[in-house]
């Protein structure tokens, strides 16, 4: 158990870093309105894949891990949709985000993910050992929700505000810069959601460790 506990924490560090990575090495995408997923049309597209497919194996590690103190239905459903999770990020490595199956999958993750964190963390708070960690993962899982919330309101927003401006959006051209007046913020509330998560699995697997 303690083993997957060191993949899943190990695996979920070394996917931040290569995300903090790809800020230095791609400075060209804006954070505050580039998703994650764009880096894929960088020159470092590979670093991207890396950190999809090593955020998948946290995940799936840390089912692994928490097979035998997940003894609760919810809470094996919530082990369920934390598969769902790891597999949706590998195949987010594998699909990018030209691909058309990109979005599924990763809104399925994200949405997998988060309810996991919520079904997983309230059958550890019924386990005695799990008391003290299980405090600090129902914080992270309320933040879970609410950073998923807060992508969906951005993204409304980002939206709304680039409709409003009266700017269009040529099929065959990117958009590369942002009109005046428009709100962007979608990419700084999918950071946010990416470390959110990744902070879910941290302390998680560091509670395996310990034990």
């Amino acid at each position: 158990m303690k083993t997957y506990g060191w993949v899943a924490f190990l695996s979920v560090i070394i996917s931040i870093l290569l995300l903090g990575l790809l800020h230095i090495l791609s400075p060209e995408f804006d954070p505050s309105w580039r998703m994650v997923s764009e880096y894929a049309n960088g020159n470092f597209g590979g670093v991207l894949a890396g950190f999809f497919a090593l955020w998948g194996v946290s995940s799936l590690a840390l089912v692994a891990a928490l097979r035998t103190q997940v003894q609760s239905r919810g809470g094996k459903v919530g082990l369920v949709l934390l598969t769902i999770a790891g597999i949706g990020q590998v195949l987010a490595a594998i699909f990018d985000i030209n691909h058309p199956l990109h979005d599924g999958v990763g809104n399925l993750a994200i949405a997998a993910f988060a309810i996991a964190t919520i079904l997983v963390t309230k059958s550890l708070k019924k386990v005695n050992e799990w008391k003290g960690s299980a405090r600090r993962l129902a914080v992270l899982s309320h933040a879970s929700w609410i950073s998923v919330a807060l992508l969906v309101a951005s993204f409304v927003v980002l939206i709304g505000t680039f409709t409003a401006s009266g700017a269009t959006v040529d099929a065959n051209t990117a958009v590369t810069v942002l009109p005046e007046g428009v709100v962007a913020l979608v990419g700084w509330t999918n950071r946010l959601l990416v470390l959110v998560f990744a902070a879910w699995t941290v302390v998680a697997a560091y509670s395996v460790i310990k034990k």
